[in-house]
């Protein structure tokens, strides 16, 4: 039996890459366990802040608390507003407390600023990361309550930089549209006739939206008339299409085309999925390149069985073969 070390180089070399790729295709299956149960341990944790919320929201003494967690503005007009429409600024109202409270009491053990945060739950554990953790903390809660949401994106005024705050919009299924509702100031516009409004409504009537904004708030840094609905600019690949077609990000704004926040929203999820998929192809690959070179090797061994057939018959010319073959002339 030859050992290992005296093997050729080119079977070593195989070798070495089948036992890297099964290390590989375990490591991936951890991965995507790993990040499934995450997902699944995620959204039961905001199931069950959702039911919390929705006790809150119901009961008469969790209005008034939660009502003064409100902007001045907001709550002066909160009872004009319909009952969807508050159950889902009393939402907005939950997790501004949850996330301020849980601000002071663990900001200062904040994670390092370059360790990342896959989930909704870590930016629950540790807000820091303010309008952003805020706005992915209500969009969990509201989505695990069963409305629709989106991220909407702010832009400065004087610079056009974008990424300066985050808001988020809910779809009112009873209302028919969207509503826009900031986190971190615990705000939201209402219309003349007593309805939220939704972002584009807002930058359309930009200098009624200043007056209704609460203290504290940067109009020219978090200006609503520079909004966007995904930064498409910071996609790979989008550099080249902007290109070719220099009004493409001025077209999906204007159409309101965004990425799903279902992305964003499920981190881990996502993780999993793709570790999941990362093994799958690491066994489906190297079995293809092998099927396929096993065909051209039976093609091959098939070709040189013909070419020792027709030597022995004396042909060589395959055309006069084939056509003494079908008038039966040739001998084997």
């Amino acid at each position: 039996m030859t050992s290992f070390a005296s093997r050729p180089l080119i079977i070593r070399l195989r070798h070495l890459a089948g036992a890297a790729r099964s290390y590989a295709v375990g490591a991936l299956l951890m991965l995507g366990l790993v990040g499934t149960y995450f997902q699944e341990a995620e959204n039961s944790a905001f199931h069950r802040l959702s039911s919390a919320a929705g006790e809150e929201v119901v009961s008469i003494e969790g209005r008034q608390k939660l009502s003064a967690y409100l902007s001045d503005s907001l709550r002066s007009r909160f009872e004009g507003l319909s009952q969807e429409e508050r159950e889902v600024v009393l939402r907005l109202a939950y997790v501004a407390r949850l996330a301020h409270e849980r601000d002071l009491n663990f900001g200062r053990f904040s994670r390092p600023e370059w360790l990342p945060r896959f989930g909704v739950r870590d930016h629950l554990n540790d807000p820091s990361g303010k309008c952003a953790s805020y706005t992915l903390i209500l969009g969990k809660l509201l989505s695990s309550s069963g409305y629709t949401v989106r991220k909407v994106g702010l832009a400065s005024s004087k610079t056009s930089e974008r990424s300066q705050h985050h808001v988020l919009e809910v779809w009112l299924p009873e209302a028919g549209r969207w509503a826009v509702l900031d986190t971190i100031f615990a705000h939201a516009f209402v219309d003349a006739s007593g309805h939220l409004r939704s972002a584009a409504e807002v930058r359309a009537d930009w200098g009624v939206g200043i007056k209704e904004l609460p203290a504290g708030y940067d109009a020219e840094s978090f200006s609503y008339a520079c909004l966007y609905y995904t930064n498409w600019r910071r996609l790979p690949g989008f550099g080249i299409i902007e290109a070719l077609f220099p009004d493409a990000d001025a077209w999906l704004q204007a159409h309101e085309v965004a990425l799903p926040f279902v992305i964003q929203l499920n981190g881990y999820g996502w993780i999993g999925t793709l570790a999941f998929g990362a093994a799958v192809m690491c066994i489906i690959v190297p079995w293809w390149l092998r099927c396929r070179a096993s065909r051209r090797l039976l093609v091959a061994s098939r070709n040189d069985e013909k070419c020792r057939h027709d030597a022995e018959a004396g042909i060589d010319d395959p055309q006069r073969a084939r056509m003494m073959i079908e008038d039966g002339h040739a001998k084997g």
